[in-house]
This record gives C-alpha cells, sequence and structure tokens, in this order.
C-alpha cells in the first residue's frame, strides 16, 4: 500500500468496521483495531499535554512575581465572532451533505467574512495591547537577547518555567 494512501486512511469514519470478522490469518481485524488503539492514544497524548499546560499555567500564576494581563474588553467581541464563524462553518457542512450547492457557498462567504472580522479584532486588540505598554520588548525572554523577536509560544512557555531572578 502507498504510503500517503496509508497515511489518509481513516478507519473511524469507514461503516460496519466493528462488525466485520477476521480472514483466516486475522490480519484485517488487527489492522482496523490497531488503527483505532492509535487513534484513542493519540487523543489521550493529546488530552494529558493540554491538561499539563493549563495546569502549569495556573501553577505560575501563584508565584509572586505573576502579573496580570489587562485584557481588552474587545477580545470578548472576538470570541463570539470566532464562535459564530465556526457555527456557520458547520452550517456550511450541513448543506454540503444535504447536497445543497448555493447555500454552501453562502455559508462559506459569510463565514469567510466573520473570519475577516475576526482577524481584524485580533489585529486591534493586539494595538491596544501594544498601546498599553505590553510588548516582547518587556518581557523577561527578551533580557537573554534584547532586540529579537522570540515566538509567543516560547515566551509562554519561558514564563511558566522560570521564575524571576
Amino acid at each position: 500500500m502507498n504510503i500517503f494512501r496509508k497515511l489518509t486512511v481513516k478507519p473511524w469514519l469507514e461503516p460496519g468496521l466493528d462488525e466485520q470478522l477476521p480472514n483466516e490469518d486475522g490480519a484485517a481485524a488487527v489492522e482496523i483495531l490497531s488503527a483505532r488503539i492509535g487513534l484513542r492514544m493519540f487523543l489521550a497524548v493529546l488530552t494529558v499535554f493540554f491538561s499539563l499546560f493549563v495546569v502549569a499555567y495556573f501553577m505560575r500564576m501563584k508565584l509572586p512575581d505573576w502579573q496580570a494581563l489587562s485584557e481588552p474588553s474587545l477580545l470578548w467581541f472576538n470570541t463570539a465572532t470566532l464562535a459564530a464563524a465556526s457555527v456557520l462553518m458547520q452550517l456550511a457542512n450541513n448543506a454540503a451533505r444535504s447536497g445543497k450547492s448555493g447555500s454552501v457557498r453562502g455559508w462559506l462567504t459569510f463565514s469567510g467574512l466573520v473570519t475577516i472580522l475576526f482577524l481584524t479584532g485580533q489585529l486591534i486588540a493586539w494595538q491596544q495591547l501594544i498601546g498599553a505598554g505590553y510588548y516582547f520588548s518587556l518581557f523577561r525572554a527578551n533580557a537573554i537577547n534584547p532586540g529579537r523577536i522570540y515566538n509567543p509560544g516560547t515566551v509562554f512557555l519561558y514564563h511558566l518555567n522560570c521564575p524571576a531572578q
């Protein structure tokens, strides 16, 4: 089997695989079972990884040098916009499954516009944070190499793991 074809197989979407009896050598049932177990293990690892980030965040908040970020109120609007874009994408998916191509195009267009609104809101919120004095040069991570722009994820991990000196 071609490696790309093997990577794109989605055994959890194929109907009737649970009832499939194994071949004489049992190979088909073992391959399906291992794919499902692999998917479940992958999801379990992702869940644990995300949970550890949340725990690390809450632990880091308790340290004395923690400074809370004043969030722009625009972020609540952006959250609602992102949720609306997600709902619109689901409506487009439902229309596609029912074969309504005109509706699909409309829902996707509307979802794209709402997504652009979300991105614009994020840009404005980021500019508000910069205006309030929150930018990378104030972070301790930049004390290592001033002037260098760090990946926000790297700065986040640095602040979680490195106490104030």
